[in-house]
């Protein structure tokens, strides 16, 4: 191993000078466009001749586009790597009488543009992302005027900062994308061009172009704070009336402050810099409940908005332009010593602030949106306790624990509840009701039961619904022993005016608004065992209410749609109550449950079934034909149509379907010539906010979400021309959940999954091409299309399931196979290892196999063990993955190692003299990224660091299903009887990559003699009076 540590020092020293040899920061640039020639760096875009109008009198340089066909402008190749910002000053004119797109872009391996249109509409793609990463639709520019777009480049953390101006406004960051791993690039474009037929000829004028080899910030400035002391930050000031006694200081990672009778005790931070910003606050309150006290997260000066929670557990926003609360929430059920995360963002563009909250890191709860605010401009951010009374005596405490200012707008990510109740423990979203003699648990068929409460008491759950606004519940249970056992099923909204339906034992099932009875049904028998399916829909923009009831999954009856003017549901519970004395006591389980933002109606029609086998004459009236000249027809069995030309316009074929509620659309697909067209086909779902996949021409698909944005996108997924592919997609209703997979050959796979849809409500799909390359036609046939109602899940293979073996005895787990039952071979259990011997040389080999279980999606597996009499007993030792084309890592007593691929039919990796010795505690990890086709292996020995020893790429045939580790001794070597103590054996879910060894901390000697501090030093106070220099004695 240290041969092998000492080869990879050589060799990442001579990568290193080779870079340094290479590899160049980028270099500083500036073009004004004073003329009267351009800067011979530039790539000139004019492939139709006149489009490059050249240098105006106002010192711009001038692009018009008239003829669509490709490109029109400037170009730049860049000249290293490293960080760096460009910023680029251009106009626009004639952009309203056409379309066209303005392009400023950068090349690379995944490329990355910024596009505005004349809708003015704006937009960020990232490639590798594979989608929009920000869409602002109404941007606000005047035509004529100047536009300022900054691009600022962070290659230490894949950080891309891009930010927008509009004349002499400041600048505002429009969005944030971190991680990114591909982003290279090599050339920077400033393009126009223009989209289909027509006499628009849009134009495009230059005004300067700069790139600067650093980052340069955009908007308000960062500030970050663990509180993890000793000392303060200085960027906070502390708000203290009371000689500092406020200020506790730092314990065990927290800043506490307690509270001061009639002033503010807390916290403030300047806030730098305007425009959009995020800022987040996570901590503890101690001895507040019922202190007579305020805790408020304000940001002041400029329309202030503040959040208060007080000791009485209301919490509410205010906002100072408005004069008014924007959001309140009564008896929350936060309590002392939870952690609690609250946020605001703010959107400049759109003058919209959200604030969201968030107990013990559970799922965060959007308190207000409010848009609109126009004095909205802030200075400080405070963080402050206000006790306004005696209360129950106690000084209340602030302990906190972390606080994050950045400029952008991070909105609040508002999750569905979504619940299926397969255990082993309640999601962190819910309330328990009740005592725990009550709560049962998770039975084996994947459903919580919770025993009545004798009335008043109620047991059973509650949640705080996810946002304000329009919300939709679905409820799926059943009961035992409830008929006539004078008991009642409540599904309960509390708050100032309460709404409860009320499904009670005798049949009946009552809805009641404040007091007053809204509906009562004397036949709603529900008998034991049966499943009962509710739905509540609430409408915010309507002011009004639906409530749909179903038994046994057979779909949901309207049995009530009131208005509800001023009403507003923001808390839940769901419980069981009785005033019977009868045993058993009647029993409710859970089986599943969804709460999400967004009004879904009650779908009294079930969507209409429509199957096309394309064995007609003619294509069927239920199909509408897109771009006549690419249709081909019918032929053999399937419909065929193409892309003939590369155009604005798609081609294929669309389909009107009728009806609501969940639906499964499958459609048969074959490629016949499409790889290297340069195309796309599409299977799209428009209704509301538009649902697609994409699967181009290089074997790339991606899921996409009009309302979402991109969902998911797998490279080389392995679709065969000529060879069908079945793409289905899923509309689980209730949930808001989209699902796209993919059947290709005998193995489903999930192209992309999206949950809490609100604004999706499909009415009409299509099947198209649209051609954006230079290649040949495209040609698919559609061999087979359904539309049915209700949800065929798209079949998966289970997930690995995690297991671990510390083989410490005294039997083996029964799901291990003994390779050689010999008890020569299998010694057992010892020292907290199990040993194994092969004892002579012959065909077998020694060891253990298991299977995997579970199939499907990637997994990281751990072997630990120690060799003992290996070295020079002429033995190999094998970790081997059987499945499709098998894998396996091969060491030998002579210390050489190997990793053998079936797919590739040849070793991908061989080190000899690797250094392990007898009685060195060695790990092999083994890691399968199955969304990569990627396979990394890795090896420490000795408790050294993990170095990655081999790497997989590309693999299709891989398919795990089973492990083993043996022994096999091919000759006599030393004589000695090989052993093979192992330690643990582990796999889990998921990928966990190799640490990185993290480099020294550089020294550093500074001896001060002067005559200029090095230019490491950065200097706190430059004043004369406080920096005063070297002195002569050095």
């Amino acid at each position: 191993m240290k041969k092998l540590l000492l080869n990879s020092i050589v060799l990442s020293a001579f990568f290193l000078f080779s870079e340094a040899q290479t590899t160049h920061a980028q270099k500083s640039f500036l073009e004004e466009f004073n003329g009267p020639d351009l800067n011979p760096s530039w790539l000139i875009f004019d492939n139709e001749g006149g489009t490059h109008v050249g240098f105006t009198d106002d010192g711009e340089y001038e692009i018009v586009d008239s003829q669509s066909k490709s490109d029109a402008g400037l170009g730049l190749k860049l000249s290293g790597s490293g960080d760096f910002t460009a910023d680029a000053t251009i106009r626009l004119e004639d952009i309203s009488e056409g379309r066209f797109d303005f392009k400023f872009r950068f090349l690379a391996p995944k490329f990355m543009e910024f596009v505005f249109n004349q809708n003015d509409f704006m937009r960020v793609f990232s490639g590798e992302r594979g989608s929009n990463t920000v869409q602002i639709p109404s941007f606000g520019y005047e035509e004529g005027t100047s536009m300022h777009i900054r691009f600022a480049w962070t290659e230490s953390t894949g950080t891309m900062r891009i930010g927008v101006a509009k004349e002499d406004e400041p600048m505002e960051l429009i969005n944030t994308i971190s991680g990114l791993q591909k982003f290279e690039p090599t050339r920077l474009d400033l393009v126009l061009f223009r989209i289909g037929e027509g006499e628009h000829s849009p134009r495009l004028f230059i005004d300067r172009l700069q790139i600067q080899d650093k980052a340069l910030p955009i908007g308000v400035s960062s500030f970050v704070d663990d509180f993890s002391g000793p000392k303060l930050d200085e960027r906070w000031t502390p708000l203290d009336k009371a000689g500092g006694a406020s200020q506790i200081g730092f314990s065990d990672g927290l800043y506490e402050i307690k509270g001061q009778r009639g002033s503010d005790a807390g916290l403030r931070h300047q806030i730098e810099g305007t425009g959009s910003f995020t800022a987040s606050a996570r901590l503890k309150l101690m001895d507040f409940s019922k202190s007579a006290s305020d805790f408020k997260f304000r940001f002041l000066v400029g329309g202030l908005v503040e959040i208060v929670y007080n000791s009485f557990d209301d919490i509410r926003v205010y906002s100072g332009e408005l004069g008014e609360n924007i959001a309140r929430f009564n008896k929350i059920g936060f309590q002392d010593g939870d952690a609690l995360n609250l946020k605001l963002a703010y959107d400049d563009l759109a003058k919209t602030v959200q604030i969201g909250v968030a107990q013990n890191d559970g799922p965060m709860v959007l308190l207000a949106e409010e848009s609109g605010l126009f004095e909205f401009e802030p200075e400080n951010v405070d963080l402050v306790l206000f006790k306004f009374g005696d209360g129950n005596g106690n000084a209340p405490r602030l302990q906190l624990d972390h606080f994050e200012i950045s400029d952008g707008f991070v909105p609040v990510e508002i999750q569905p509840v979504i619940d299926g109740f397969d255990g082993p423990e309640l999601i962190s979203a819910w309330i328990p009701l009740g005592g725990e003699s009550e709560h049962v648990g998770f039975d084996d068929k994947g459903r919580y039961q919770i025993k009545a409460a004798p009335s008043p008491n109620k047991a059973g759950l509650g949640l705080r619904l996810p946002s304000p606004g329009s919300t939709t519940i679905d409820l799926k249970l059943s009961l035992s022993d409830f008929a006539d056992s004078n008991s009642a099923l409540s599904m309960r909204f509390p708050g100032p005016d309460t709404l409860e339906i009320v499904v009670g034992s005798t049949g009946t099932l009552e809805v009641i608004f404040s007091g007053d009875n809204l509906l009562k049904l004397d036949d709603f028998l529900l008998v034991d065992g049966e499943t009962l399916n509710l739905r509540f829909a609430w409408d915010a923009l309507m002011e009004s209410f639906e409530i749909g009831s179903g038994v046994n999954d057979g779909g949901l009856e309207l049995i009530l749609n009131e208005f509800g003017e001023g009403w507003q549901p923001r808390m839940l519970e769901v419980f069981l109550s009785t005033s019977g004395e009868n045993a058993p006591l009647p029993t409710m389980y859970l089986d599943s449950f969804s709460a999400r933002s967004g009004f879904s109606q009650i779908p009294t029609e079930r969507v209409e079934p429509f199957v096309d086998d394309f064995e007609d004459d003619s294509l069927s009236d239920a199909w509408i034909t897109i771009d006549e000249e690419a249709q081909i027809g019918l032929s053999n069995g399937a419909y065929r149509f193409s892309d003939p030309s590369r155009s604005s316009n798609a081609a294929g074929i669309k389909h009107m379907f009728e009806g609501q509620g969940s639906f499964t659309v499958d459609a048969h697909v074959i490629f016949e010539q499409f790889a290297g067209t340069g195309s796309d086909f599409k299977l799209r779902f428009f209704g509301g906010k538009f649902i697609e996949i994409v699967y181009n021409s290089f074997d790339d698909i991606r899921m996409h979400s009009g309302e979402k944005g991109g969902i998911n996108r797998i490279e080389d997924i392995g679709i065969l021309e000529g060879e069908p592919v079945q793409f289905r997609f899923v509309w689980n209703e209730p949930a808001g959940q989209a699902q796209y997979g993919a059947l290709i050959g005998e193995k489903w796979t999930l192209v992309g999954s999206v949950s809490g849809l609100t604004e999706f409500a499909p009415n009409s799909l299509d099947l198209i091409l649209f051609k954006f390359g230079d290649g040949p036609e495209p040609i698919v046939s559609i061999d087979r299309f359904e539309v049915r109602p209700g949800i065929d899940e798209i079949p998966m293979d289970p997930p690995i399931q995690p297991y671990r073996d510390d083989f410490n005895g005294p039997e083996l787990d029964e799901d291990w196979i003994l390779r050689d039952e010999g008890p020569e071979a299998q010694i057992g259990f010892g020292n907290g290892v199990y040993e194994l011997r092969d004892p002579s040389t012959s065909a077998s080999d020694v060891g253990l196999r298991r299977a995997i279980e579970g199939k499907g999606g990637s997994f990281t597996a751990d072997l630990g063990f120690t060799f003992d009499g290996f070295a020079g007993s002429a033995t190999d030792f094998k970790f081997r993955f059987f499945g499709g084309k098998f894998i396996e890592v091969v060491y030998n007593s002579f210390d050489d190692l190997r990793v053998y691929s079936q797919e590739r039919g040849e070793n991908v990796s061989k080190i000899q003299k690797v250094g392990i010795n007898d009685g060195d505690a060695a790990v092999i990890r083994f890691i399968w990224n199955e969304s990569a086709g990627e396979v990394i292996i890795g090896l420490a020995v000795r408790g050294e660091p993990m170095e990655e020893i081999a790497k997989i790429t590309g693999l299709k045939a891989f398919t795990p299903d089973t492990v083993d580790f043996v022994m096999f001794k091919f000759g006599e070597g030393n004589g000695n009887t090989p052993g093979l103590l192992i330690d643990y054996f582990e796999i889990v879910p998921d990928v966990s990559p190799i640490p990185e060894v993290q480099p020294p901390v550089e020294g550093i000697v500074e001896s001060f003699d002067g005559p200029a501090l090095g230019e490491e030093w950065s200097v706190r106070d430059d004043s004369v009076e406080a920096q005063i220099g070297f002195t002569g004695d050095g």
